[in-house]
């Protein structure tokens, strides 16, 4: 859509691969510099299009992935953050480098629901990833748990606040409800809890 969601035009899937039964991408990202160029994941891999979605070349090193969040921060729009479900998080810092898989020894879980780097400062991102939050202040070169996120089931989803709001974060959780931060991630409070079956 041109017109912020009034019309739409597709499907936009020249060069992509879909699975047959689900045709369909599990997640789709737009560059904050640049709105006609758009990642896209797919259960066939990651896709790249420099034309909106007119064509799609697929991204090199990356396939066979189950991509959970594509993210990057409107401080660095070149990097981009990728959580998967199986295969640890990935990070590529410009358009021209290729992707990198964070280590495990950096990042000890293959299994990740969501990235989320800080609006105002792109050396800052949280991972949910198995039953814990992750925070790396340092671009991703190291990661710290965050320990009371293990009572909460992990963050399945998470939600940065942008402009005059950038301290604000909101983790969706498995067995805690929501969970809100006024510093960035830093220390947590809970919103809502959800109804745990007695049995």
């Amino acid at each position: 859509s041109a017109d912020r969601g009034a019309t739409f035009s597709g499907p936009l899937t020249d060069g992509m691969t879909l699975d047959p039964t689900e045709r369909a991408p599990d997640e789709i990202a737009v560059a904050w510099d640049d709105p006609y160029r758009v990642l896209a994941g797919t259960r066939g891999g990651l896709f790249v299009s420099e034309s909106g979605g007119g064509t799609w070349t697929n991204v090199e090193g990356v396939s066979a992935v189950v991509i959970r969040r594509l993210a990057s921060s409107p401080a660095d729009p070149a990097q981009v953050w990728m959580s998967t479900w199986g295969s640890g998080v990935w990070t590529r810092t410009s358009p021209d480098q290729p992707w990198r898989r964070v280590p495990l020894a950096t990042l000890p879980s293959d299994y990740s629901s969501t990235v989320a780097p800080d609006p105002a400062d792109a050396a800052r991102v949280l991972v949910g990833a198995g039953s814990d939050l992750w925070r790396s202040s340092d671009g991703g070169r190291s990661f710290a748990r965050d320990v009371a996120f293990a009572a909460a089931g992990g963050a399945n989803v998470l939600a940065v606040g942008y402009d005059t709001n950038v301290d604000i974060v909101y983790a969706g959780t498995q067995l805690a409800g929501v969970l809100r931060s006024f510093d960035r991630g830093l220390t947590w409070e809970y919103l809502a809890e959800v109804a745990r079956d007695p049995t």
